[in-house]
C-alpha cells in the first residue's frame, strides 16, 4: 500500500518536475538543447519553422495520464481547464471573386452583433484618400478574436472600422470566427482560420497543444505577411494567448515590416496573465518564473493548469521570442507601463496608446437624483463582486449588478437586497448608468484600461475605485469619483458613504482625450513614425 501511494504521489508531481527542468533550463540553470528542439515543420520564405518544441508534447502526455488531470476531466465542464486551444481540421479558403468561405462546415455562432458570418463579403483594394505621406496605405491587424467577446477583441475591430474610414486598406487576421458584421467594410478584408475558442475544443490534449504552440496560424501569418508590400504596410497585434499562440512571436520578430504589439494584459511577463494570485486573492508580485512562482500555485483552477501556464510561457519567451523579438509595445496604462516595462527588453519603445471608448450621444446623468450604487461586469472573485456586495450592506446603500459569473450566489448571500439582473444589452447599461448614484469598481488586480468606468465618466456619473487599479488614472479624488486605499470591505464601505463629498462635473474633457478620433489620430501617427524610421534605416 505504502509503495502504491508513493507511485501514485510522484505520478502526480512529474508534471510540474518537468515543467521546472524546462523553466530552469530557459533561465540558464540547464542547457535548454537538452530539453527543446523543435519538430518538422514548413519552413516560410524566410526559413522559419513553425513546428511545435517536443518537450512541451512530452508534458502534455504526462498531464493527460496523470490522475489529477483524469478527475479534472471527469469533474464535467470543458471550462475547468482554460485557455486551451481548439486543433480543426486545417481550413481552406477559395478566393470566390468578393467572397471568402471556409470548406469546414459553419458552426452555431456565440456572438452579439452576427448569428454567422461564415462567408464575409469583401472588396479589392479601392484607391484611398489622400493622406500623410508617412501614414501606410495598408495595416495588418492580427489577433485572437474576429468578433467581439470582451474589450481586447473589441479594440481591435473598432480600430480596424476606424482606420478604414480615414482611408487605409485593412487586412484583419483572426484565429478564431465567427466574423463580426462589424468587419464589413469595403476596405477591410478578414482572414480567420475559423478556430474556435480555446475552450471549446471537446479534446482536451490537443487543445492544450495547439494553446502553447499553434503552427497553422503561424504559417498562415507568415503567408499572409509575404504578400504584402513592405514598404507601405504596418501590422499592429492585439494579442496571441487565446488563440494565435505564442508560435505567431518569431512572425512578428522577423516581419520585414514596422509591427506594433498592444499589450492589453500582462501575458508578455506572467504566466496567468495578471499578476494576480487567485487562490489567496491578492495582486502578485513575485518573479515571473522564478522559483517562488514556479512553487506557488497562483492558478484558481489547479496545479496541474499552473503547469501548462508555465509551459506556455516558456514556449513565449523562447521559441515565441516574446517580449525580445518586438521592438515597438503599446501600452494602454500608466500603470500597466509601470508593471511591464522590468520585463520587456531594453531596445523596446514604448508607446500609450489608450483604448478608444466610443460613448454614445446622451445628455449627461444628474447622479445626485439617484440612489443606485452599480456594478457592470463578470461577477467573479478578482473582480471585487462579493466585496462590493457586502461593504453595500454594511453602508446600507441601494447595489444593483449588471453581470453574471460564477459569485453570483456569493453576491446573493452577502447582500439579499441586492438587484442582480444578469448580463444586459448595451443600452440597458445606458439606461442604468442614467440611474446611477456611483459606477463602483472594486477590482481587486491590476487590470489594463478598464472601460465601464471610463464610459461611467462620460455620462458624469462618479466612479469608486482602489489605488492599484488602471481605474484610478481617470479618477481624480473628490472631483469626479472617489479613490480608496485598501483592497477590504471596510474601506470600501467607508467610500460608499462619502460619495456625497463628489461635486457634479463636465465630462466632456474625457470624452475628447479618449474619442474614436483622438485614438484614430494616434494609430495614425504612431504608424507613420514606425515607417519613417524603417524607411531611414
Amino acid at each position: 500500500m505504502e509503495l502504491s501511494a508513493a507511485r501514485c504521489y510522484l505520478k502526480r508531481q512529474l508534471p510540474l518536475l518537468v515543467v521546472v527542468l524546462i523553466a530552469a533550463a530557459h533561465r540558464g540553470s540547464l542547457p535548454l538543447a537538452s530539453f527543446v528542439a523543435s519538430t518538422p515543420g514548413a519552413p516560410s520564405a524566410r526559413g522559419q519553422t513553425h513546428g511545435a518544441p517536443n518537450v512541451f508534447n512530452l508534458y502534455l502526455c504526462i498531464c493527460y495520464r496523470s490522475e489529477a488531470f483524469g478527475a479534472m476531466r471527469t469533474r464535467g465542464s470543458t471550462r475547468q481547464l482554460a485557455e486551451v486551444a481548439y486543433v480543426p481540421p486545417s481550413p481552406r479558403y477559395h478566393d470566390q471573386g468578393r467572397r471568402i468561405v471556409t470548406e469546414e462546415a459553419s458552426r452555431p455562432a456565440a456572438t452579439d452583433d452576427a448569428p454567422r458570418a461564415e462567408a464575409m463579403p469583401l472588396s479589392p483594394p479601392l484607391p484611398a484618400p489622400p493622406h500623410d505621406l508617412d501614414s501606410p496605405s495598408h495595416v495588418l491587424i492580427v489577433g485572437d478574436f474576429a468578433d467581439i467577446n470582451g474589450g481586447q477583441a473589441k479594440v481591435a475591430l473598432d480600430s480596424a472600422r476606424m482606420l478604414a474610414d480615414a482611408g487605409v486598406q485593412v487586412t484583419f487576421f483572426a484565429a478564431c470566427g465567427p466574423v463580426s458584421r462589424r468587419l464589413e467594410h469595403k476596405r477591410i478584408s478578414v482572414i480567420c482560420l475559423d478556430q474556435p475558442t480555446i475552450l471549446d475544443d471537446p479534446n482536451r490534449l490537443r487543445a492544450m497543444r495547439r494553446g502553447i504552440w499553434n503552427g497553422e496560424a503561424a504559417k498562415r501569418l507568415t503567408a499572409v505577411i509575404d504578400g504584402l508590400d513592405p514598404t507601405d504596410t504596418v501590422i499592429h497585434c492585439h494579442g496571441y494567448a487565446k488563440g494565435l499562440s505564442p508560435a505567431i512571436g518569431p512572425v512578428l520578430a522577423n516581419a520585414p515590416m514596422p509591427v506594433l504589439f498592444t499589450m492589453h494584459e500582462y501575458f508578455l511577463a506572467c504566466p496567468n496573465g495578471g499578476f494576480y494570485d487567485y487562490r489567496k486573492q491578492e495582486i502578485c508580485t513575485r518573479r515571473p518564473l522564478g522559483a517562488s512562482c514556479l512553487a506557488t500555485n497562483c492558478d484558481a483552477r489547479h496545479m496541474l493548469h499552473k503547469g501548462w501556464r508555465v509551459t506556455r510561457q516558456v514556449a513565449t519567451w523562447g521559441p515565441g521570442q516574446l517580449p525580445g523579438g518586438l521592438t515597438d509595445v503599446a501600452y494602454i496604462s500608466e500603470l500597466q507601463r509601470e508593471v511591464m516595462t522590468p520585463h520587456l527588453g531594453r531596445k523596446v519603445r514604448l508607446h500609450h496608446v489608450p483604448n478608444p471608448v466610443d460613448a454614445p450621444e446622451l445628455p449627461p446623468v444628474d447622479p445626485r437624483q439617484n440612489d443606485i450604487f452599480l456594478f457592470v461586469g463578470r461577477l467573479s472573485q478578482e473582480k471585487g463582486a462579493a466585496q462590493f456586495a457586502e461593504a453595500a450592506r454594511r453602508a446600507g446603500v441601494r447595489a444593483m449588478f449588471l453581470g453574471d459569473g460564477e459569485q453570483s450566489e456569493t453576491v446573493r448571500r452577502l447582500n439579499p437586497e441586492a438587484e442582480i439582473l444578469g448580463w444586459q444589452p448595451p443600452e440597458a447599461v445606458q439606461e442604468a448608468l442614467g440611474r446611477a448614484r456611483a459606477l463602483v469598481f472594486p477590482s481587486l488586480w491590476y487590470e489594463g484600461q478598464p472601460l465601464v468606468p471610463i464610459e461611467a465618466l462620460m455620462r458624469g456619473v462618479p466612479v469608486i475605485c482602489g489605488t492599484w487599479s488602471a481605474a484610478r488614472e481617470c479618477v481624480e479624488h473628490g472631483e469626479n469619483g472617489l479613490v480608496y486605499r485598501q483592497p477590504t470591505v471596510d474601506a470600501l464601505a467607508d467610500a460608499l458613504t462619502r460619495i456625497d463629498d463628489v461635486p457634479t462635473f463636465d465630462p466632456l474633457p474625457l470624452r475628447q482625450r479618449l474619442g474614436p478620433d483622438a485614438h484614430r489620430r494616434r494609430l495614425l501617427d504612431l504608424y507613420g513614425e514606425m515607417l519613417a524610421r524603417r524607411r531611414a534605416a
